[in-house]
């Protein structure tokens, strides 16, 4: 529930900082995790207008873009390359819609993945996924974070 209500604070905090930004600068926060081991937070931003282009999707009426699969490979890529194990252990996905409540991202959605025993002390990592592919970079106090120390992700 906390982590719910996190969320809900940063959104309504990204949004009200981006007002009276030109549209092509509007960021969305897709998703926030607080780091207990490293008592910070990782945060998924993502340019407004590139998530209706990009992340599009009518439920019910097509399928997702691209095939599970692919978005797990995708994934898992993006994992190993941050420093993981070679082969670490999906624990979960699920896809999130964006707002769920109606209006102008209601159909947009993103794939959340959460791997496991990513280190060598069974650290998890999570991975988010545009339905069109494309994995978003962590940030953390507005700085991606960009490294090759699955530390750094890790949960």
């Amino acid at each position: 529930m906390k982590y719910i209500l996190f969320f809900i604070i940063q959104l309504a905090i990204t949004f009200h900082q981006s007002s009276g930004v030109a549209s092509e600068d509007f960021r969305v926060t897709l998703y926030v995790h607080q780091l207990v081991s490293l008592s910070s937070t990782n945060e998924w931003v993502y340019s407004a207008d590139l998530l209706k282009k990009e992340s599009f999707w009518e439920p019910g009426k097509t399928d997702p873009p691209i095939a599970l699969g692919k978005i797990v490979q995708l994934a898992k890529e993006w994992v190993v390359s941050k420093g993981s194990k070679p082969d670490p252990k999906l624990i979960n996905i699920e896809i999130r819609c964006l707002n769920s409540s109606g209006g102008e991202y209601s159909n947009v959605y993103f794939y959340n993945l959460r791997f496991g025993d990513v280190g060598y002390f069974g650290h998890y990592i999570r991975c988010i996924v545009l339905m069109d592919g494309t994995v978003v970079e962590p940030s953390r106090n507005g700085k991606l974070i960009n490294t090759h120390v699955y530390a750094d992700y890790a949960e």
